[in-house]
């Protein structure tokens, strides 16, 4: 059976094919949509099914998505793997090589989720970006406020709660007294007896410390609407494919209905992937760790 091997660069792909005894010669297309197809068509007429491509950057992924509906077998590759294989005549274009490789059963392929999985990914990854942006304007929020002489942060277990919010909120809408300030915060009974909390919640904020700290207000506010998005759509996904896989995983002590969800989306939702389960916990091992201490939360 003919084999094809595309050597894919930001514009161009190249493309050749082999059939065990020799190669065709290295056909040029372009990285555009209508390009890709006609390659597609281009190998139906020479009746290859098996198509190998290195993963280049990003530049790869509509090569593979265009080709994958046309219904070739696809294998990506660790360019790193390629160039270790001993053997290569020195005159064989890339192309050439990574076909006849392919040929040959040479070439260990990289994971690549299903589209199903690949939009979970995206939301899951997405969400996880939103969430340490979140973090981050949180963080520069209290840095203002402590340039402003108000270290509310020195009195509240989290900066991430909705007391931090209301004083933040109060702060723009121009409000310095710390008397009014002090009702906007949740519990915290022994800071307030104590006077420590009005202590820290007097402060002088000048017009620019104001205007800043409404921006960055803006871009929480912004960020806020964002996550509630991205976990929408993840929900929605799992509810329809993965509700049982979700059902099983919320059992584990520590696993809460997100970091499944994170869990489905990195791990592809299929152990058929992994060779044992040895490799798999190799392969996840760090990345479990961190999703499971960090979305701990339901």
């Amino acid at each position: 059976m003919k084999t094809s091997g595309l050597d894919v660069h930001k514009d161009s792909i190249f493309c050749a094919i082999c059939d065990g005894k020799s190669y065709s010669g290295v056909k040029e297309f372009t990285t555009t949509s209508v390009s890709i197809r006609s390659l597609g068509q281009y190998l139906r007429s020479e009746k290859v099914k098996r198509v190998a491509m290195e993963s280049t950057s990003t530049y790869w992924v509509p090569i593979w998505d265009i080709l994958y509906e046309m219904e070739f077998e696809l294998k990506l590759v660790n360019p790193l793997h390629i160039k270790q294989l001993p053997g290569r005549k020195s005159d064989a274009k890339d192309a050439q090589w990574i076909a006849e490789l392919l040929f040959k059963n040479m070439l260990r392929g990289s994971l690549v989720p299903s589209p199903l999985i690949q939009e979970l990914r995206t939301y899951t990854r997405e969400y996880r970006n939103l969430v340490n942006q979140r973090t981050k304007v949180l963080t520069q929020m209290d840095r203002l406020l402590v340039m402003c002489g108000i270290r509310l942060s020195s009195c509240i277990s989290n900066i991430d709660s909705k007391s931090f919010i209301l004083v933040v909120e109060a702060l723009i809408r121009g409000e310095t007294d710390p008397e009014k300030l002090v009702k906007l915060v949740y519990g915290n009974r022994r800071n307030k007896e104590s006077g420590k909390l009005k202590e820290s919640l007097t402060g002088q904020m000048k017009a620019h410390h104001r205007l800043k700290l409404m921006t960055c207000k803006q871009q929480f506010d912004l960020i806020e609407q964002q996550i509630a998005l991205y976990l929408s759509e993840m929900q929605k996904l799992c509810d329809t494919h993965f509700k049982e896989d979700i059902d099983n995983l919320t059992t584990l002590p520590g696993v809460s209905l997100i970091s499944a969800m994170i869990i489905i989306a990195e791990t592809g939702g299929d152990m058929s992937a992994f060779e044992t389960s040895g490799k798999f916990t190799g392969w996840t091992e760090y990345e479990l760790l961190l999703i499971i201490t960090y979305y701990s939360i339901s």
